[in-house]
């Protein structure tokens, strides 16, 4: 019964570290796509031309796609509903076009 128990814990252990692991990932993808969409008002604001401006809306594209997906999986994997709206969000939200916020 110990080494059932042990290997129990083992499991748990290995599962919290994947866990922490997809957290820090999220937040690299947040960082990122708030990094670059803050390059791309910077530029628009200062007048300073980016040759690959259209690379760098579809990076932040990307990142909100992949974010996205590994959202939907991970609550395949815990067993959660998919997420279809922000947890504060109200119904004529919506139905809204999506902003980025950017702070400076």
């Amino acid at each position: 019964m110990t080494a059932d128990f042990e290997a129990w814990q083992e499991i748990l252990e290995k599962w919290k570290q994947v866990n922490r692991m997809q957290d820090l990932n999220q937040r690299l993808y947040d960082e990122l796509g708030s990094a670059i969409i803050y390059i791309l008002e910077y530029s628009k604001r200062n007048d300073v031309v980016l040759p690959n401006r259209e690379r760098l809306w579809k990076l932040v594209e990307n990142i909100h796609e992949i974010t996205g997906r590994v959202n939907r999986y991970r609550g395949e994997i815990n067993n959660l509903p998919p997420k279809t709206k922000h947890p504060f969000s109200t119904p004529d939200e919506e139905t809204e076009p999506r902003n980025w916020i950017i702070w400076y």
